[in-house]
């Protein structure tokens, strides 16, 4: 059984979301002990023990130990054959976050999965809802795999309660990956916000493009959007590239207080910071995008314009386990290149 130290690096839930997640598709038990040691409030949180129940769930697996407050959990996949799920976070918590696990265990699956998930959509400290869609899910269909992403209803902070629906189909082998730079710069984006009035939503689009234009982008465009439909209000920008093998986007949340022109702008300056590096793969897309470089028959590299703690300690997750052979290259918060090998037990 595989041991992995929760309180390795930035020792708060990605390094659980990413052992169980590797651990259910590469079908190799797992142990996890000092989980979010560093935390205030260590041990798994109930957004924690969600991801992991619906990891369980897709995959077959065995689970001792995966209620809050815990700081150890053993994890044991079974077989993941796909069919429909439901699951229901209770709170805000990040369905985004969610998906990040249990999609690379849908492509093992020997049936398709379709999987609808209620909590936040747009929620602090994760993907929004329209970054998730338009630079991951992109990704992922770009490298070979088949997922459907729909939002059906906005869920923000505190209560949550948005609905998102995923469908993916199995996929035994991806294709490798070889990005490195990128060339043109055409900025499409949403501006959106729900039970506020629809100026909020055209403010942040109005504040986003004149920076990118100060900046001398010339080609944006930013859709505005508005409903009613969601049970808090809230607003969001993301900001992505629309460029063929370019997976690179911003966002940005609303809160009270916040005006929707900061919005705005604090999306078009994590863009442009992003722009600055000449990496086709923003600095979240780094961790999210790895699982799936493994589950290639061909060697991978990818430049990351900047390496986050999340990546260094996935990159450290990913080689507890056997047949795993990656090197990142570049310190954190510096720009970096991901380079991975296939698993021999796929080829």
């Amino acid at each position: 059984m595989i041991e992995i130290d929760g309180s390795f690096g930035e020792g708060g839930g990605q390094i659980l979301r990413a052992a169980v997640s590797f651990a259910a598709f590469l079908g190799e038990d797992v142990k996890i002990t000092n989980i979010r040691a560093r935390r205030e409030n260590p041990g798994i949180r109930p957004q924690h023990k969600m991801a992991i129940r619906a990891v369980a769930e897709i995959s077959g697996a065995t689970v001792e130990g995966n209620e809050v407050g815990s700081s150890q959990i053993v994890f044991m996949p079974g077989t993941a054959k796909g069919g429909r799920f439901y699951f229901d976070i209770g709170t805000a918590g990040s369905i985004t976050l969610v998906l990040q696990c249990v999609i690379p265990v849908a492509f093992v699956a020997s049936s398709p999965t379709e999987v609808s998930i209620k909590g936040g959509t747009d929620v602090s400290g994760s993907p929004t809802s329209d970054y998730f869609e338009n630079v991951f899910v992109k990704a992922v269909n770009w490298l070979g795999g088949n997922v459907s992403y729909q939002l059906k209803r906005r869920g923000y902070y505190p209560r949550g309660q948005g609905v998102v629906e995923v469908r993916v189909e199995p996929v035994r082998h991806l294709k490798g990956a070889t990005l490195l730079e990128r060339r043109g710069v055409r900025v499409r984006g949403r501006s959106h916000c729900s039970r506020l009035p629809a100026h909020v939503a055209r403010r942040q689009a109005m504040s986003a493009k004149e920076m990118l234009l100060r900046k001398g982008i010339q080609d944006v465009e930013i859709a505005e959007s508005t409903d009613d439909d969601s049970l808090d209000p809230g607003s969001s920008v993301a900001l992505w590239l629309e460029e063929e093998g370019v997976f690179l986007g911003s966002d940005s949340l609303g809160a009270r207080g916040k005006k929707a022109e900061f919005v705005g702008s604090e999306a078009a300056e994590k863009l442009i910071s992003e722009l600055s590096t000449g990496a086709p793969l923003d600095a979240h897309m780094g961790d999210m995008i790895l699982p799936y470089l493994f589950l290639s028959t061909e060697k991978s590299e990818v430049r990351i314009s900047r390496v986050t703690m999340h990546l260094f300690t996935e990159v450290y997750v990913a080689k507890k386990f056997p047949g795993i052979r990656v090197e990142l290259v570049g310190d954190v918060e510096q720009a970096g290149l991901l380079r991975t090998l296939p698993l021999k037990k796929l080829i």
